[in-house]
């Protein structure tokens, strides 16, 4: 394991920068803290039933499904100079998105009671493209994470250190 891992937690996380919120569906992600200060969001693949990965399972076990089976060529591919899958085996391990921490806010949502508790993360990054032209010289970045229990939520939390971190009380989730 590499010393830079700080922590390691299957979550749910959905986006809640665009309009269709409403419709967007949970996505299983692995999230990782790092010692340098970022948190790294790995979508976990669901095309494939080989190993079952929910919020709460562990870190290693996602993983592992994040690494696709190994398919050799035949030898027709290996004339042809054809691969035998079209995704190549690194493409789960890039991060689908990437947090600096000290540019963050998280907004903790507390349900007393509720088996899901979830936060939101919010990072203040510098404007580009048609923002930056029509004078926006920063923009948000937010996505809405959900853990199994309170408790681990809390845990996952206390490890995202040099954030501003905001408690809601929330009878409503």
């Amino acid at each position: 394991m590499s010393d830079l891992l700080y922590k390691a937690n299957v979550l749910e996380r959905r986006s809640t920068n665009t309009m269709y919120v409403v419709n967007e569906a949970w996505k299983t992600t692995l999230a990782v803290s790092t010692v340098n200060g970022l948190l790294h969001v790995f979508d976990i693949p669901s095309n494939h039933e080989r190993i079952k990965v929910t919020k709460g399972t562990a870190p290693e076990v996602a993983f592992r499904k994040m690494i696709p089976p190994v398919e050799l060529p035949s030898e027709a591919q290996l004339k042809q100079n054809q691969s035998p899958s079209n995704i190549r085996w690194y493409h789960h391990l890039i991060p689908s998105e990437s947090f600096v921490i000290s540019n963050c806010a998280i907004e903790f949502y507390d349900a007393v009671g509720s088996k899901n508790c979830q936060f939101e993360i919010q990072e203040a990054v510098e404007a580009t493209g048609a923002n930056k032209i029509f004078g926006k010289k920063i923009v948000y970045r937010k996505l809405l994470f959900r853990t199994v229990s309170r408790d681990e939520a809390v845990v996952w939390l206390s490890s995202l250190k040099g954030c501003n971190i905001k408690w809601t009380p929330n009878d409503t989730l």
